[in-house]
């Protein structure tokens, strides 16, 4: 099938949107991620997210998630608690720092907040 042919449910052609809205805001990015996450989205609008067809994911039921619509956040969401209050971890012996994920936005215990 011409990729161009696939039909994409209401959550790829969500993802697929952002990304194609989000390369404008990714200028400042590191060429390298950019290359690689072109890359990536390539094979994701040939291949699409994983099925039932795929041995790996037979017993998957994505039906249901995939064909419902989701709100992709652009913008990094403002956030006053620090992640030292929310996580803690604490290894005798060891150096630790916090390193966590929001909506897709990295954040570290060097900052003083999310």
């Amino acid at each position: 099938m011409n990729p161009s042919e696939k039909k994409y449910s209401i959550l790829e052609s969500g993802l697929l949107n952002s990304f194609e809205s989000s390369l404008s805001r990714s200028s400042n990015e590191i060429t390298k991620v950019t290359e690689a996450r072109m890359l990536d989205f390539e094979a994701f609008r040939k291949t699409g997210l994983p099925g039932r067809l795929n041995e790996k994911w037979r017993n998957s039921k994505f039906d249901q998630v995939s064909e419902q619509s989701y709100e992709v956040v652009s913008s990094k969401p403002t956030y006053t608690q620090k992640v030292n209050e929310i996580f803690q971890c604490s290894i005798h012996g060891f150096t630790t720092q916090v390193e966590a994920l929001l909506n897709g936005w990295y954040y570290t215990s060097e900052k003083k907040t999310l």
